[in-house]
């Protein structure tokens, strides 16, 4: 059995019917141990946005997981559902963005937003998260919060 805390093999991460090129990320294997850092260095376009999203459960719409594996603490992440994400995403693996401010998504509307992150904190699902929406886009100074 491996020490790594992620154990990533030959994950290869497939582009849509009439891109480019058939795949975004091909043949990635890596391991990460404890007290380890991973820095991940391409060009644009290598695919690092597309590796790591997918890690995270959150690969962009249209791609899909061709081959490999993710192991963490023995269980292949790129097989959990939205509803096992939500309990391990954010306390037992997370990201942090070269730029965090270029990953906001400016379409985006600020109540989904808000709710997908309050609604990921289970004392917020039900009554609390609904209070807080306002207040969040009140403090932030958004100009009809009721209206994002």
């Amino acid at each position: 059995m491996s020490d790594a805390l992620l154990d990533i093999r030959n994950l290869s991460v497939a582009l849509p019917k009439g891109a480019d090129r058939p795949f975004a990320v091909q043949g990635v294997t890596l391991d990460v141990k404890p007290r380890e850092i991973l820095c991940i260095v391409g060009e644009s376009g290598s695919g690092k946005s597309v590796l790591t999203a997918t890690l995270m459960g959150a690969a962009p719409k249209g791609l899909s997981v061709a081959s490999g594996e993710a192991l963490m603490a023995g269980q292949d992440l790129l097989t959990l559902s939205e509803r096992q994400w939500q309990k391990i995403r954010g306390k037992e693996i997370g990201m942090i963005f070269q730029e965090p401010m270029a990953s906001l998504n400016p379409p985006s509307r600020s109540r989904a937003r808000s709710k997908r992150s309050l609604s990921s904190i289970p004392i917020c699902r039900r009554r609390i998260a609904p209070a807080r929406r306002g207040v969040w886009s009140r403090q932030c100074i958004c100009p009809n919060p009721t209206a994002s």
